[in-house]
C-alpha cells in the first residue's frame, strides 16, 4: 500500500568518498565499489554498498528523521542480539560526528520481504512466510520492560503510556479535531469514527498493563524472509525506529491491517505461529487488534506528506474497519 505514498523527507545523496569514509570505522581500509539508495522507508536514508574487498554488501542507514533513533537501534541490537533476526550492527555513530546525522552500519540481510512473498508467492509460501514471521513476533513478546510507553536511552520507559480508552480517545480526538486529520476525512466519515470510537474505546482497558516490546511498523516491508528445503524462516526485521513497550496487539493490527486483500491463508498461518512459539491471545483480540491500528491511521492524516494516495488509502482502511467491525 505505502509503495505510493509520498516520503516525508528528501534523500541524503552521498558520493563514494564520502560513504567509503562513513564505512571505514566498521571495516578499516576497504573502499565503496558501487552503492545504490534503497527503497522503502518515508524519511531516513539508507545505501546498499559494495566494498570492493568485501563478498556481501553492508547498509548505511543515516538518521534523518529522529536523531534519537540511532541510540535505540544499538540498545535494541544489544537486547535482541542472538534471540531475535536482526542485521548485525557493525558500526554506530549516534551523536553524528563523522558523518553530520547519526548513522549506523549493518550486515545486509538475505532473502526477500514478506512483500513480495505476498504480492508474487503461491498459496503455500505466503502461508509458510506469514507463519514464520508469527514465530518471531511471539519471541518479541518475550521481552518485557517495567511499565509500557516510549524508550529513551538504554531503552529506560522515558515517557509511559497507559494503553486504555483515554489514551485512545484522547489520542484519536487530537488527531481529528486539532491536527487536521478531520479535514482530511471529511465531516461525515469524522462524525461516524469519533462515534465509533467513543461506543468502543472502553475494551481496551484490559490492555492497560501490558509491557511487551512493540515493534511498531511490524509488516511485509521490514520483514526478511527466505525458503530453505521447504521451510521458510525470518531472517531480519527491520527498521526498529517506532519500538516502545505496550501490548502486541499493535504489530498484529498492523500485520493484519489488509488482510481483507490477502487469501485468507495469511492472517490464518500469521496466528497460527504466534500461538505455536508461546504467543498469547486475549478474547476478542480481533477487535482489540483492529481498534489498535486505528491510532495509526488516524495519525498518518495528521501529516503533511503522503499526498493523496495516502489519504486515499487510509480513509478506505479506517472506512472498512468500521463496516466490517461486526464481522471480527
Amino acid at each position: 500500500m505505502k509503495e505510493r505514498w509520498e516520503r516525508q523527507a528528501a534523500y541524503l545523496e552521498l558520493d563514494h568518498p564520502t560513504l567509503t569514509r562513513l564505512v571505514q570505522p566498521a571495516l578499516v581500509g576497504q573502499e565503496v565499489a558501487a552503492a545504490a539508495l534503497m527503497a522503502g522507508g518515508f524519511s531516513n536514508t539508507l545505501y546498499k554498498v559494495q566494498l570492493a574487498g568485501q563478498a556481501e554488501p553492508v547498509v548505511v542507514r543515516l538518521y534523518t528523521r529522529d536523531a534519537a533513533s540511532c541510540q535505540k537501534d544499538i540498545d535494541l541490537y544489544r537486547l535482541l542480539r542472538g534471540q531475535v533476526p536482526i542485521p548485525e550492527l557493525l558500526f554506530a555513530d549516534p551523536d553524528g560526528t563523522l558523518g553530520g546525522v547519526p548513522y549506523a552500519v549493518t550486515s545486509y540481510a538475505p532473502g526477500t520481504t514478506l512483500a513480495d512473498v505476498l504480492a508474487r508467492g503461491t498459496h503455500e509460501e505466503i502461508g509458510g512466510a506469514a507463519f514464520a514471521a508469527g514465530q518471531v513476533l511471539a519471541r518479541l513478546g518475550t521481552f518485557t520492560f517495567r511499565s509500557s510507553g516510549f524508550f529513551g536511552p538504554g531503552l529506560v520507559i522515558a515517557q509511559e503510556m497507559t494503553t486504555d480508552r483515554d489514551m485512545f480517545r484522547g489520542f484519536i480526538g487530537d488527531c481529528l479535531f486539532a491536527h487536521g486529520a478531520g479535514e482530511r476525512l471529511g465531516p461525515d466519515v469524522t462524525e461516524q469514527l469519533w462515534t465509533f470510537v467513543t461506543a468502543h474505546a472502553g475494551l481496551l482497558d484490559v490492555l492497560a498493563h501490558e509491557t511487551a516490546l512493540v515493534h511498531s511498523d511490524f509488516n511485509g516491508p521490514n520483514i526478511m524472509v527466505e525458503q530453505r528445503a521447504g521451510q521458510w524462516s525470518v531472517t531480519a526485521v527491520l527498521d526498529w525506529e517506532f519500538a516502545f513497550a505496550g501490548t502486541q496487539l499493535f504489530d498484529i493490527g498492523n500485520m493484519l491491517r489488509n488482510e481483507n486483500r490477502l487469501p485468507p491463508v495469511f492472517a490464518e498461518q500469521f496466528v497460527a505461529g504466534y500461538v505455536a512459539e508461546g504467543g498469547s491471545l486475549p478474547p476478542n483480540w480481533q477487535r482489540l487488534a483492529k481498534l489498535l491500528d486505528l491510532l495509526s491511521l488516524v495519525d498518518f492524516l495528521t501529516r503533511s506528506t503522503g499526498g493523496e494516495p495516502m489519504v486515499r488509502d487510509v480513509s478506505e482502511l479506517i472506512v472498512a474497519t468500521m463496516e466490517r467491525w461486526a464481522a471480527t
